[in-house]
């Protein structure tokens, strides 16, 4: 069982990398670089794609290799067969979490969850503590963590601080009652979409 203090680098890491990073700012890759910009994340945001410069005006990486620091968290917006060699490069530099948005293991059958295995696998042997696959994400108002792809999330209404703790299995639920709280001006302090 994970110590609630273990948890420190899912809620509030003191840095983040977006794997396969998106240019396109309403993109499954492009919503976190733009949520996180825009609700002021603190620490130095990494994108990684091989085919850019830069995003958002930040600069990008072609992968978890080559950035300047070790993250502490890794946002996984890639496909499916790039994750593992991405999880071993995470494995490799000391990763404290890693969160996959990607879609396509165990939900699709024998050879997806045989998949999913392997990146459980790594995550262990490596004190990785895991998200997902197939979530939503993970949002902390406190530490302005909006490392999601919920299109939820609003410009005109921010999101609030306060007690309540969405965590569930379903995206699409999440999401409904993110948008509810938002629309009844109720604080969350965090939403966890397992996947």
């Amino acid at each position: 069982m994970t110590d609630m203090r273990n948890l420190r680098p899912l809620f509030e890491p003191r840095s983040i990398a977006v794997a396969g990073a998106s240019s396109n700012p309403n993109r499954t890759g492009g919503i976190p670089i733009r949520l996180l910009l825009e609700y002021g994340f603190e620490g130095p945001i990494y994108p990684i794609n091989p085919n850019r410069d830069k995003i958002g005006g930040l600069k990008c990486y072609p992968d978890i290799a080559s950035l300047p620091e070790t993250p502490e968290f890794v946002l996984f917006s890639t496909p499916r067969e790039k994750n593992a060699a991405l999880f071993r490069e995470c494995a490799e530099r000391g990763v404290g979490a890693v969160v996959v948005m990607s879609s396509g293991y165990a939900e699709v059958g024998e050879s997806g969850a045989r998949m999913q295995e392997e990146l459980v696998e790594i995550a262990r042997g490596a004190g990785m503590l895991l998200l997902g696959p197939n979530c939503m994400g993970v949002i902390h108002v406190r530490s302005r963590l909006p490392a999601t792809f919920t299109i939820s999330i609003r410009e005109d209404d921010p999101l609030i601080p306060g007690s309540v703790a969405i965590i569930t299995q379903s995206g699409a639920l999440g999401a409904c009652l993110l948008t509810g709280f938002q629309d009844t001006g109720t604080g969350i302090s965090s939403l966890v979409s397992l996947g």
